[in-house]
């Protein structure tokens, strides 16, 4: 019985100890360009679709954000060829 519990606790304390590393990781950095192919609309009210690539760029600001877990990006987006929305359809 004594075992037991000696084993318990043993398991117990390497399972909070794991939990805490993971936890106090901090979040994944981006760093690089992350672009998405999507089917939508050019500009409200158009009934037309197209292809549009949205690009998501980190950028690093002037002033250090308060909040550390966030980053701040550009996101920008242009018409393209359909064929890179294919897969999409």
């Amino acid at each position: 019985m004594r075992t037991l519990s000696r084993l318990l606790l043993f398991a117990l304390l390497a399972v909070s100890m794991i939990g805490g590393i993971l936890l106090s990781q901090p979040p994944a950095q981006a760093t690089a360009d992350v672009v998405t192919y999507s089917w939508s609309y050019p500009s409200l009210g158009s009934h037309e679709r197209v292809c549009k690539a949205v690009t998501t760029h980190l950028f690093t600001p002037d002033r250090a954000p308060v909040d550390q877990s966030v980053q701040p990006v550009k996101v920008r987006s242009q018409i393209v060829d359909p064929h890179y929305c294919q897969s999409a359809l």
